[in-house]
C-alpha cells in the first residue's frame, strides 16, 4: 500500500511543478538574446524585454484601471503587487494567470480580431481578463493556499473561472467568445465538455460566461461577493458548493438546471421568433438546412476556386486530432446531387490552415502558419506550394498571403514600429505597399478577381472597424467605411462587387454586399445557425451560398442556404425580452483607462535570480515516512528549483532527497541535480538488500529546431557523479564504489496525433541513443565506455483505408533496447534487469534497470538482479483500443481522478543478458490491460496483466504505473 500512496503523492508534486513552470518550463523558448527591464506602479510591476517599453507603459495604465475596477467587483484588496510579464517572441494571441503569483501576456500578435468580441484592443482585453483570474483566486484563497495552490484553484469549475474573468473584465457577450459555442451546444443538446473534444474549449468560455451573466442578472452582485467571502466555520476553508448553498439557498446542481432551462428557452424561443418573423419563405432554420454528404467527417475551412478546384482543411475521422490541408477538384454535378465528390486530392500539409490563396492559373498555393524558428520562437511564416511538383518552400515571415499570377505575394507583417502590407516578388525582393500605425490591426486582406484591387479589414487606433479598398497599381484608397463589426472574409463576385462576411453582430454571422459603383451596402438575412461561406452566387435579390455550417458541436457540415435581402433593420428577435436580459447585463465597475494618469517608476534592469520566489510547500505524512516538496521559480523560466525529501520515521532507514535546478539563461537548458536514494540490489539468504546512491548530475539540452510537422529532435550532453554504498557487507555481490562519467545523447521522434495517440499510437517512431565515458581521474580507477540505443515503432496497418473505428486503431508495436559496456566498470553500472517498483518512467524503474513483466509477486519472490556487460530487450505487442474515454470521475469541482482510455494487449518479450561467455535468456508472453487515469490533472498510464514463460507456466500477475512525460529535471 505504501507504494501506491507514495505514487499519488509524487503525481501531486509533478502537477504543482508544471503549474509553476507555465511561462516556459517545457516549451524551450528561453530567449537568452533578450534583455529584460521592469517598471512599477502602486499595484503592479511590469517585466518586459527592452523593445517593448511603450507597450509596458500602456500595460501599466490598463492594469491600474483594471485593478481599481476588479478590487470593487471582487471586494478584495490584495496585499501584494501583481507581476505581469510581457513578451513578443511567440506572436500568438495568448495570456495566462498562474494562481496569484504572476501573469504573462504575448503581445504584438495579430489574430485576436478573429477570435474576440467587442472593440477593445488586445492589451485591454487580455490584461483585464488575466487580472480577473488573479482576483478570483485571491478572493477564494484560504490558509491552505500557500501549501497547495493547485487545490485552491481546483475548487472552482473551469467554466465559471473563465466566465468571471470575462464578465468582470468587461467583455461583451458575443459570438466568438460565447454565443456560437453555447447556441450550438443547446441545439445539439450537449452541454458537456471534455479536454480535446472539438468545440470544448470554446464552450468552456461560453457556458461559464453565460452562467455568470445569468447569476449576476437574477441574483445580483452582492450575493456573488458574499459567496466569494464564505469560509467554513470549522475548517476555515473556502468551500465552493457549501458556500453556494449557504448564500443562494439552493444546491449548485439545482442552479445549473435552472440556468439550463432558461438558456434552452432563450435559444429555442429565438429560433421560433426567427421563423415567425420571416414567414414560410425563410429557408434557413435548423430543419431546412440543405446538407451535403462527403467522405470527410469534418472541415475547418473550405473555399471553392476557379476551374472546379477546391482548397480545404478537413479530417476523415472524428478521433483524428489533426487536419489535412488539401487541394483537389470537385464535380459540379455532385453539388446538385447533394453528394460532394472530391477527386485528385493532394495533401499539402498535416496542419489546420485558415489563411490561404491560389493563383488563377492553378499553379501555386500560398498559406501562412506558425512555425518554429531561431530560439524556438513561434511566428507566422508564409509557405508556397507548387501544385504540379507537390513541393513546398518557405517564402518569408508574414500573414494573410495573397498570391498573384506573376508569382508575387502580398502579405501582412507586424513589428514594433508598425503594421505593414508588403509584396515579395518571385525573386525574393520585398517592398512595402502600405504602412499603418503600430496600434492598428489587420483581420484579413483579399485580391479581387482581376488582381487590380485589394480589400483590407482593419481595426484602427481609435478602436474602430474599418473596411478599406485600394487600387493596386497606385495603392490609392478608393473606398473606406466604418462598420459595427469585424470583417473576417471577403468574397469577390465581380471586380466592383464584394461580399463582406463577419461573425460578430447581434450574436449572428452577417453577410453584406458592397457595390463599389454606387457605394451601396445590402445586408442579407442571417440564418439561425453559424456559417462560413465557401462560395457565393447572386440570384436576383437573393444569394445562393455554399457554406460550412455549425449545425453540430462535433463538426462543421457542408451545405447550402439561400439568403434574402434583409428588409428591416430591427426584427422581432432583436427586440429586448425577458429571456435576453442576461445578454445585456452590465458589470458595475467599468474599466476606464483612457486619459488615466498613473505614476510609474523609471525602468530598471530585471534580475532573474533575485526574482526567483518561493511558490509552494507540500508536506504529506505517509505510513513509514514524511514526504515533503517545495518549489522556487522565476516566471520567465530562467531559474527553477524543486526539492523533495522523504524522511523515514525509523532512524535505521535512509533519508532520500532530490534537489533539481533548471537554468534557461542560455541557449541550452542547463539542469543540475543532487539526489540520494536507494536501489534494490538483490536477494541473499532470503533477505532483501539495497544500496544507497548519492548522485550529482548536470545536463545541457538543446531545443527542438526541426521545422517538420509532428517531428521533434533534441540533443545534449551530461555529466554524472555517483557514489554507491552498501550497508551490509555480508552481501558481497555489490561493492562500495564511485564514478564520474560524461555522456552525449540525442532523440528523434515522430507521432501522428490521433485520439490518445500518446497512449495508443497510430504512427509513432522514436530513436534515441546515448554514449557514456568514464572520467578516470575521479572514478575509483574505473575506465569504461557504455552505449545504448532505443527504438520504438508503432504502426496501425488498417488506419489509412479502413472506415471501421475498431480496425483503424489495431496497433502493432516494437520496442527494442540495446546496451553494451566495455572496460573496467563497477557492477552497479552494468546493464541488466532488477526489481521493478510500481512507478517508472519510460519502462525504466527507479533502480535504473529494466524490469520483466510478471516477476513481481511478493517481497521475497522477486526475480533476483541479473547483470552483465550487454543487454538486449525486444518487446512485440499488439494493442486493441476498447474505449477512448470510460468517463468515470471523482470530482471536487474539477476532477481529482478521471478514468479515460482503456485498451487490451498481447505481448511477447525477449531478453538476453551477456556476461563474457555466459548468456541468460528469458522469453515471456502474456496479456495486459492499459488504462489512462488523470490524477490531479496529471496523465498516468496503468498497466496490469499476467505473464507466462514459453513453457506456458504462469510467472505472475503484475501492476505498473508510468508517467508519459519527460521532466528534464
Amino acid at each position: 500500500m505504501k507504494k501506491y500512496i507514495f505514487m499519488v503523492a509524487f503525481i501531486l508534486i509533478i502537477g504543482e511543478i508544471f503549474c509553476f513552470g507555465a511561462f516556459n518550463l517545457t516549451n524551450g523558448r528561453n530567449h537568452p538574446e533578450l534583455e529584460w527591464k521592469e517598471i512599477e506602479s502602486e499595484h503592479l510591476r511590469i517585466v518586459y524585454s527592452t523593445a517593448l517599453k511603450e507597450i509596458a507603459m500602456e500595460s501599466i495604465v490598463i492594469g491600474e484601471a483594471s485593478y481599481e475596477s476588479l478590487s470593487k467587483s471582487y471586494r478584495v484588496k490584495p496585499d501584494k503587487k501583481f507581476n505581469i510579464y510581457i513578451s513578443d517572441q511567440d506572436k500568438i494571441a495568448n495570456g495566462a494567470s498562474v494562481f496569484d503569483h504572476y501573469i504573462f501576456v504575448y503581445v504584438n500578435q495579430n489574430d485576436f480580431m478573429r477570435f474576440f468580441s467587442g472593440n477593445d484592443n488586445f492589451l485591454r482585453k487580455v490584461i483585464s481578463h488575466e487580472m480577473s483570474h488573479h482576483f478570483l483566486f485571491y478572493a477564494t484563497s484560504d490558509w491552505l493556499t500557500r501549501y497547495l495552490p493547485l487545490v485552491t484553484a481546483g475548487k472552482y469549475p473551469r467554466d465559471l473561472n473563465e466566465g468571471f474573468a470575462q464578465f468582470y473584465s468587461g467583455e461583451p457577450w458575443g459570438i466568438n467568445r460565447g454565443d456560437k459555442y453555447l447556441r450550438n451546444a443547446v441545439y445539439s443538446n450537449d452541454l458537456g465538455y471534455e479536454s480535446g473534444k472539438v468545440g470544448s474549449s470554446g464552450l468552456v468560455y461560453g457556458k461559464g460566461f453565460s452562467m455568470v451573466r445569468y447569476l449576476f442578472t437574477f441574483y445580483g452582485e452582492e450575493k456573488i461577493a458574499e459567496w466569494f467571502s464564505y469560509r467554513d466555520k470549522k475548517t476555515k476553508l473556502f468551500e465552493f458548493k457549501k458556500g453556494f448553498k449557504k448564500v443562494f439557498e439552493k444546491d449548485f446542481s439545482e442552479f445549473e438546471e435552472e440556468w439550463r432551462r432558461y438558456i434552452y428557452t432563450y435559444y429555442y424561443g429565438k429560433a421560433y421568433q426567427l421563423k415567425q418573423d420571416n414567414g414560410d419563405n425563410f429557408q434557413n432554420t435548423l430543419n431546412d438546412f440543405s446538407k451535403f454528404k462527403t467522405d470527410f467527417y469534418s472541415f475547418s475551412n473550405l473555399k471553392f476556386q476557379p476551374n472546379n478546384q477546391v482548397l480545404f482543411t478537413g479530417k476523415k475521422d472524428k478521433n483524428q486530432q489533426y487536419f489535412d490541408f488539401m487541394i483537389g477538384e470537385i464535380n459540379p454535378d455532385s453539388l446538385l446531387k447533394k453528394r460532394i465528390h472530391f477527386k485528385s486530392l493532394k495533401t499539402i500539409i498535416h496542419r489546420k490552415i485558415s489563411i490561404y490563396s491560389m493563383d488563377r492559373k492553378s499553379e501555386n498555393v500560398v498559406y501562412a502558419c506558425f512555425s518554429r524558428q531561431k530560439y524556438s520562437s513561434l511566428i507566422p511564416t508564409i509557405f508556397k506550394y507548387n501544385i504540379a511538383n507537390e513541393k513546398t518552400k518557405e517564402v518569408t515571415t508574414g500573414n494573410f498571403p495573397q498570391i498573384m499570377d506573376n508569382g508575387s505575394i502580398i502579405f501582412q507583417i507586424i513589428d514594433l514600429a508598425g503594421n505593414y502590407l508588403r509584396e515579395i516578388d518571385k525573386n525574393g525582393n520585398i517592398q512595402t505597399l502600405i504602412s499603418y500605425p503600430k496600434n492598428n490591426y489587420i483581420a484579413n486582406i483579399s485580391l479581387n478577381l482581376h488582381q487590380n484591387k485589394l480589400a483590407v479589414s482593419l481595426f484602427n487606433e481609435h478602436n474602430k472597424f474599418i473596411t478599406k479598398i485600394y487600387d493596386l497599381s497606385s495603392m490609392s484608397e478608393i473606398y473606406s467605411n466604418e462598420t459595427e463589426f469585424c470583417i473576417t472574409e471577403f468574397f469577390w463576385e465581380k471586380d466592383d462587387t464584394v461580399f463582406l462576411f463577419s461573425e460578430s453582430k447581434n450574436q449572428d454571422p452577417i453577410l453584406v454586399k458592397l457595390d463599389l459603383k454606387d457605394d451601396s451596402l445590402i445586408e442579407y438575412q442571417s440564418p439561425l445557425f453559424g456559417f462560413y461561406p465557401a462560395k457565393i452566387s447572386l440570384q436576383n435579390d437573393s444569394l445562393k451560398v455554399q457554406v460550412l455550417a455549425e449545425m453540430n458541436r462535433k463538426k462543421l457540415l457542408i451545405g447550402e442556404i439561400s439568403l434574402s435581402e434583409k428588409k428591416t433593420k430591427l426584427s422581432k428577435i432583436d427586440a429586448p425580452n425577458f429571456y435576453s436580459k442576461w445578454i445585456n447585463a452590465k458589470y458595475s465597475h467599468p474599466i476606464n483607462y483612457k486619459n488615466k494618469k498613473v505614476e510609474m517608476s523609471e525602468p530598471i534592469k530585471y534580475n532573474s535570480l533575485m526574482n526567483t520566489k518561493f511558490r509552494m510547500l507540500l508536506l504529506l505524512p505517509l505510513p513509514e515516512s514524511l514526504l515533503g516538496s517545495t518549489i522556487f521559480s522565476e516566471a520567465l523560466g530562467k531559474h527553477f528549483v524543486v526539492a523533495s525529501v522523504n524522511i523515514p520515521y525509523e532512524s535505521n532507514k535512509h533519508l532520500m532527497y532530490n534537489i533539481s535546478y533548471i537554468n534557461k539563461c542560455f541557449t541550452p537548458t542547463i539542469t543540475l541535480s543532487n539526489s540520494q536514494y536507494e536501489i534494490y540490489s538483490g536477494i541473499y539468504d532470503h533477505k532483501l538488500y539495497y544500496h544507497k546512491v548519492r548522485e550529482i548530475s548536470s545536463i545541457m539540452t538543446f531545443p527542438n529546431l526541426i521545422n517538420k510537422t509532428f517531428w521533434s529532435f533534441i540533443y545534449g550532453i551530461e555529466s554524472n557523479y555517483c557514489d554507491y554504498k552498501i550497508d551490509d557487507q555480508e552481501y558481497k555481490y555489490f561493492e562500495n564504489n564511485y564514478e564520474l562519467t560524461a555522456s552525449a545523447f540525442s532523440r528523434l521522434s515522430y507521432n501522428l496525433p490521433y485520439l490518445n495517440s500518446k497512449i495508443h499510437p497510430i504512427r509513432n517512431l522514436s530513436f534515441g541513443t546515448k554514449i557514456t565515458k568514464s572520467l578516470d581521474f575521479l572514478s575509483n580507477d574505473m575506465n569504461f565506455e557504455k552505449m545504448n540505443i532505443e527504438t520504438d515503432l508503432s504502426f496501425a496497418p488498417f488506419y489509412s483505408f479502413s472506415t471501421n473505428s475498431f480496425l483503424k486503431t489495431i496497433n502493432f508495436r516494437n520496442i527494442a533496447y540495446y546496451e553494451k559496456i566495455f572496460g573496467n566498470y563497477s557492477i552497479q553500472t552494468s546493464p541488466g534487469i532488477g526489481n521493478e517498483a510500481v512507478l517508472n518512467f519510460n519502462g525504466i524503474g527507479f533502480s535504473g534497470r529494466h524490469f520483466l513483466r510478471g516477476y513481481e509477486k511478493s517481497e521475497y519472490e522477486n526475480l533476483n538482479t541479473i547483470l552483465g556487460d550487454e543487454i538486449i530487450l525486444i518487446q512485440n505487442e499488439v494493442w486493441l483500443k476498447l474505449s477512448d474515454n470510460l468517463n468515470f470521475k471523482i470530482n471536487w469541482q474539477n476532477p481529482l481522478i478521471a478514468v479515460k482510455y482503456l485498451g487490451v494487449g498481447f505481448w511477447i518479450d525477449y531478453t538476453k543478458i551477456n556476461q563474457k561467455n555466459i548468456s541468460s535468456e528469458i522469453n515471456t508472453y502474456g496479456g495486459e490491460t492499459k488504462t489512462n487515469i488523470e490524477i490531479f490533472g496529471v496523465s498516468t498510464i496503468h498497466k496490469m496483466g499476467t505473464a507466462y514463460n514459453f513453457d506456458h507456466k504462469k510467472i505472475g500477475f503484475y501492476y505498473n504505473v508510468s508517467i508519459p512525460i519527460d521532466l528534464n529535471i
